[in-house]
């Protein structure tokens, strides 16, 4: 720019070049400094300075899944989460090494597959379910009922509140949901969770 510019034809060069830029802070109780970020700790539960996580071995959470990783890391699974402020719990499927990231956290069911993460304050509470969770398992015989185009929490709920369901198998390929009035024999099945009573 040549010095004898006047201030008129400077603000009209510079215009074109001016973009609106907002800062959002995080809140006080979750402020991460650039230390904090470049740590190598071995899990983001113990990290200083970020949320509190209460760890629930061979349990799910059940809750709103908003987000599936594959193939990630235990720890993986729970930096994503502690790096995203609408998490508030995970599970971390074992055998197929998936990360599910849940916006809410109601009820804890057992599965023998599974590590849950909850944030603390969330923890207590929680309902414990009566329900046995198995992935990749099904039970041959007493379905008595089938609901299609579901989710597996519907399907969870539906045998919950249902006096006659014993158990319950999810179809997650085909979204379906079938109801047993008893329990039989569990066998190996790929793509199908096994819950019961």
């Amino acid at each position: 720019m040549s010095r004898k510019s006047g201030t008129a034809d400077l603000s009209d060069k510079a215009i074109p070049s001016v973009v609106k830029v907002l800062c959002h802070g995080a809140p006080a109780s979750v402020a991460v400094t650039e230390t904090e970020n470049e740590a190598t700790a071995p899990s983001a539960m113990t990290r200083p300075g970020l949320r509190s996580f209460s760890p629930a071995d061979s349990f799910d959470i059940m809750g709103f899944d908003y987000a599936t990783l594959k193939n990630v890391t235990q720890a993986e699974c729970e930096t994503a989460c502690q790096d995203d402020l609408s998490c508030k719990a995970t599970t971390y499927n074992r055998k197929a090494h998936f990360c599910f990231l849940k916006s809410d956290a109601k009820i804890l069911v057992r599965n023998v597959d599974a590590v849950a993460s909850v944030q603390s304050n969330l923890a207590d509470s929680l309902l414990v379910s009566t329900f046995v969770i198995g992935s990749g398992e099904d039970m041959a015989g007493g379905d008595y009922s089938r609901i299609r185009n579901t989710n597996f929490i519907t399907c969870y709920a539906a045998c919950e509140t249902d006096n006659q369901c014993r158990a319950f198998a999810y179809v997650r390929k085909k979204n379906e949901c079938w109801l047993k009035d008893r329990i039989g024999y569990v066998k190996a099945k790929s793509g199908v969770d096994l819950g019961v009573k």
